[in-house]
């Protein structure tokens, strides 16, 4: 069913084809789209998809109570969609894309999402779904004003024009697409909205740390990284550890057993060539191998190079005595800080200091993954609306 809802224009040259280049765009905050949520809500946590975790997630996300929660104290002043927002979406988190289509569907905009030409099985169970909802009756004007599509990138004409067509753009990828991406020609006033190259960290206190909560924590780090084989960006690839390390080795072999099935062998080889690549720059003080998890404690003082670190399942630990000491490590890709045993306050002062570069989200441990409107500095509806001032 995907096939029918993805329009493949490789063979279209007149982009005006499309409905959504003749309809008009929605209201923000439309009954009807939050009603469309909530029949995509529904169909997301189906029987069906129960056993793919990233869909229960995203449909959990999508539930009515949550996305007026999440968006109705935003609507309070006068908002219009920016108009048409072009999405560019990621190779690394299958879902990623749908959230902030969501979020631009609720302003009100007409939206483009392009597609990359390989899909995997998940997303093609999701676009499934998807396009059960779009096909119902009821949410015909909802179907009108937005296409999924796929192109080949060597079309750079066709590029051009729906680059052209944007009055918003929605930049999912690494550092070298999304600056290919801008290159492509747009309106004078199209907004940018980039989501590239990040990485996570988490801080633990090992000192609150005992036998009795010692599976809660490793759980609470299983729901950080297993999705997505820790590629999101906001998947920690590394622990900050604060004080004592008695029970760290429990913790991880606990969060070791949380994975139910070994890993590839080309898994394994990506973890061995991380793993020997830093012992030769010295940075390694430990490092243990598990059935799955590859801990790495870095060596005092070495500085961090997170561009080695392919995720899969790989954990560098940095020992840390006070909070204070984030200020060596951290820079503007660091996205997320999820925090254990460590408290709010404390990190929200350490936060606010002018000289501390990247953190854009503070969660607590176990909520690395949750999306929000909120996201890498950025208010998505500030982004994708445009407010009418009235004196």
């Amino acid at each position: 069913m995907s096939s029918n809802l993805i329009k493949q224009l490789n063979e279209i040259t007149d982009l005006g084809s499309l409905d959504i280049f003749s309809e008009k765009s929605l209201t923000p905050y439309d009954p009807l789209i939050i009603s469309f949520t909530s029949a995509l809500s529904k169909q997301l946590m189906a029987p069906e998809s129960q056993h793919i975790s990233e869909l229960v997630a995203l449909g959990f996300w999508l539930r009515e109570n949550n996305i007026i929660k999440e968006f109705q104290h935003q609507f309070t002043c006068i908002r219009k969609p920016v108009g048409m927002v072009v999405h560019y979406t990621p190779a690394n988190v299958d879902t990623m894309f749908v959230y902030s289509w969501i979020c631009s569907l609720v302003c009100g905009n007409r939206n483009l999402i392009r597609l990359n030409s390989r899909l995997s099985e998940l997303q093609n169970v999701l676009l499934n779904c998807i396009s059960s909802v779009l096909a119902k009756p009821e949410f015909e004007a909802v179907a009108k004003t937005n296409a999924f599509i796929q192109y080949d990138k060597s079309l750079n004409e066709l590029a051009i024009k729906i680059s052209r067509s944007a009055d918003a753009r929605v930049l999912w990828g690494g550092d070298a697409s999304v600056m290919a991406i801008r290159q492509l020609p747009i309106k004078p006033r199209c907004r940018d909205i980039s989501f590239s190259d990040r990485y996570s960290a988490s801080i633990l206190n090992g000192d609150e740390l005992s036998a009795e909560n010692i599976k809660d924590v490793a759980e609470h780090l299983y729901r950080d990284i297993h999705p997505f084989n820790q590629q999101a960006c906001s998947s920690p690839k590394i622990i900050f550890w604060k004080g004592s390390a008695t029970l760290q080795p429990e913790v991880l072999n606990f969060l070791d057993k949380k994975f139910s099935t070994n890993m590839s062998v080309t898994l394994k080889n990506e973890q061995l060539v991380m793993l020997q690549s830093m012992a030769v720059e010295g940075e390694i003080r430990q490092a243990f191998t598990h059935n799955s998890l590859l801990s790495i404690e870095i060596q005092s003082g070495a500085s961090i190079d997170v561009t080695r670190h392919n995720g899969q399942f790989s954990i560098w630990i940095v020992p840390i005595r006070r909070i204070s000491e984030l200020n060596d490590y951290c820079d503007d890709k660091l996205q997320t800080l999820t925090y254990w045993g460590i408290n709010k306050e404390e990190l929200v002062k350490f936060l606010s200091s002018t000289s501390i570069h990247g953190i854009d989200r503070l969660v607590p441990l176990g909520q690395a993954l949750s999306f929000s409107s909120q996201w890498d500095g950025y208010s998505l509806v500030d982004q994708l609306t445009k407010i009418v001032s009235v004196e």
